[in-house]
């Protein structure tokens, strides 16, 4: 408040407030002169210039009653420059809340974000870690595979080498059987010559002996042919065929016999005396056969001794074909082995460049998880700093929006009050003038009476000079209830100033709804896609062969199975322990396991691809939030 207190306004209001309207209530227009002067207090015989005293009194009480109203109006326009300050600020707070809420919002949207970004990294990084502990548990079992395929191939070299020398050995045994065989043909050759000479000498003998003795020997008995038979012991197959030519003839020779006993009777004496005399030559010629018989007995030991060497030296040549067979069986098997060898090699270059890079991935995504981690416990670090910002910043405009409820309510409470003594001192100014305008109409009525009866000159200058500062008065007075009624609209202006923030603030608030309407249809348009991506993925597992994705357990059973014998504990422990795990059947656990790495391979494949599309949809989503916070 400026200039006076309200107490003084009240006493001020109090006193001359009651005196007028005592005077008011008291006074009646429609009185006569005597009356007026009467209530005022002038009697007839008083003279003009206590009238004028008493006329200069009233001015002079108007005048102050003039300067309290001014003083007054001034006391409100500042109330009202305070009041309409204090709005701001209340404004300005409340702004200042509601943008310290969004940002605290915000801020707990990203955080919740970046919180299941990391779980879904974590996630990521833990079946990465898996499938390259998987990984690396198939790249050892091919490497123990692999061992004992190279170990395998070494054996069948050294078998290969083992029959390689073996068939060199047999061609050699086979070339010097050759050979004794070619030295045997040429004895049995020369044998066969002498054989036919010696021969071609016992056919002449005989021819000589057949010559010399034809008819005895044509008429022995059958007895004399067994005789002969039983002195030869040693037999050729030439002699043989005699004999049995001889045989052959017996019973003619026993029809002739009985013709001609008598003629054989004759002649036997010369047959003796011939005989004995021949005896001689015969012992040479059986001392010949003998040789002969022995020659034919080693020729047939060594016709045995050739068929038995061509026996040998057959099996022995199906030996060797058994053997080139063999030997392109195992060079099939070692080029087999070689292009498989070469294969594992090159799958083997693959994976370890596969593990590379997920290692690789693996480390990028540990220090991406690292510095998320970090960029998380700033924004920790941050978001603690800014709560407790913006809890201080909440409790003092707290403290301030108390403050100034308080200030506005003793504002309005003033401002009730300053409208109160305003109406009051609007009723006390109109039943003054009223007052004064009764006033001045008996003062004119007087003025005219004492014109004739006083000195009119001294009487007209002073009451020209009073009339006309008087009507300057009723001028100004006029102008202070102008601004009192333009004073009194302005409430109404500021209402309208109101309600048109009001709704200002209403079509921001939609604005800003709408907005948040869109993010929340954007952000659920995003979730279903990430519960589609992940159905898909979890689709693309559960399809696959349950061999496929191992785990501990199968470890484990795995380890079980590798202690007892069988085809499965010889892949296991990469050692043959089993007589049914056949070459066949470890090519197709090759092929199946080079499916299986096919597989793993494609998964690696999706697996990056997913990742890279997560990846980029994360970038957007970051993008579109700091799109939004700006």
């Amino acid at each position: 408040m400026v200039g006076i207190t309200e107490k003084e306004y009240e006493c001020h209001q109090k006193t001359p407030a009651k005196s007028l309207n005592n005077l008011i209530g008291t006074m009646n227009v429609e009185n006569s002169e005597d009356e007026l002067k009467r209530k005022i207090g002038i009697d007839a015989n008083m003279n003009t210039e206590k009238y004028k005293k008493l006329v200069y009194e009233y001015y002079m009480k108007y005048e102050e009653f003039e300067n309290k109203c001014r003083i007054l109006h001034n006391n409100l326009q500042e109330v009202k420059d305070a009041w309409d300050k204090a709005k701001n600020l209340r404004d300005d707070a409340l702004k200042e809340k509601e943008s310290m809420t969004i940002k605290y919002a915000m801020s707990e949207r990203k955080l919740l974000v970046e919180k299941k970004i990391k779980e879904e990294i974590e996630k990521k990084n833990m079946e990465l870690i898996r499938e390259n502990a998987t990984l690396q548990h198939k790249l050892q079992t091919m490497i123990e595979e692999k061992k004992r395929v190279c170990f395998m191939y070494d054996n069948k070299i050294q078998e290969q080498k083992t029959i390689q020398t073996q068939n060199d050995r047999i061609k050699n045994d086979n070339c010097i059987l050759q050979n004794e065989l070619k030295l045997c043909q040429i004895a049995l050759r020369k044998h066969v010559e002498l054989n036919k000479k010696e021969q071609m000498n016992i056919e002449i003998n005989k021819a000589k002996s057949n010559s010399v003795d034809d008819k005895p020997i044509n008429f022995s008995k059958p007895n004399q042919n067994e005789e002969v038979k039983e002195n030869l012991p040693w037999k050729t197959p030439i002699q043989e065929h005699t004999i049995a030519v001889v045989n052959h003839h017996s019973p003619d020779n026993e029809h002739m016999e009985m013709l001609g006993n008598n003629e054989n009777e004759l002649f036997q004496t010369k047959i003796k005396h011939e005989f004995n005399g021949k005896s001689t030559p015969m012992n040479s010629a059986d001392q010949q056969e003998q040789q002969e018989v022995s020659l034919i007995n080693e020729r047939m030991l060594l016709y045995e001794e050739i068929k038995m060497l061509k026996s040998k030296n057959a099996d022995f040549l199906e030996e060797l074909n058994t053997c080139k067979v063999k030997e392109g069986d195992l060079l099939l098997f070692t080029q087999h082995l070689t292009d498989k060898t070469i294969q594992l090699q090159s799958e083997y270059q693959a994976l370890h460049c596969e593990v590379k890079s997920l290692t690789t991935e693996n480390n990028s995504l540990k220090k991406k998880n690292k510095e998320h981690d970090i960029k998380y416990a700033t924004l920790l670090k941050y978001f603690n700093r800014e709560k407790e910002d913006y809890s201080n910043k909440s409790k003092k405009n707290m403290e301030e929006v108390e403050l100034l409820r308080k200030n506005l309510c003793e504002l309005n409470l003033q401002n009730t009050r300053l409208k109160q003594k305003l109406l009051d001192l609007n009723e006390d100014m109109i039943i003054i003038k009223r007052k004064y305008y009764l006033s001045l109409k008996g003062l004119q009525r007087e003025f005219l009476r004492y014109k004739n009866i006083g000195d009119i000159r001294y009487t007209n200058t002073s009451y020209s000079s009073s009339y006309t500062s008087f009507s300057s008065n009723i001028t100004n007075r006029s102008n202070s209830n102008d601004s009192i009624r333009l004073i009194q609209f302005e409430p109404e202006i500021n209402s309208q100033i109101l309600i048109g923030r009001i709704v200002g603030l209403q079509r921001i608030n939609e604005k800003k709804s709408e907005k948040i309407d869109f993010l929340e249809y954007r952000i659920n348009t995003l979730i279903l896609e990430l519960q589609n991506k992940s159905n898909l993925l979890q689709k693309y597992i559960l399809r696959e062969q349950s061999g496929v994705l191992t785990t501990d357990e199968m470890t484990d059973v795995k380890a079980s199975s590798a202690k007892f014998s069988g085809v499965m504990a010889s892949i296991y422990n990469a050692r043959v322990t089993d007589k049914h795990l056949t070459l066949k059947l470890s090519l197709e656990i090759n092929r199946k396991l080079q499916e299986v790495l096919e597989d793993t391979l494609l998964k690696n494949i999706t697996l990056s691809n997913n990742i890279n599309t997560l990846g980029q949809e994360i970038e957007k989503l970051n993008t579109q939030l700091k799109t939004l916070k700006n």
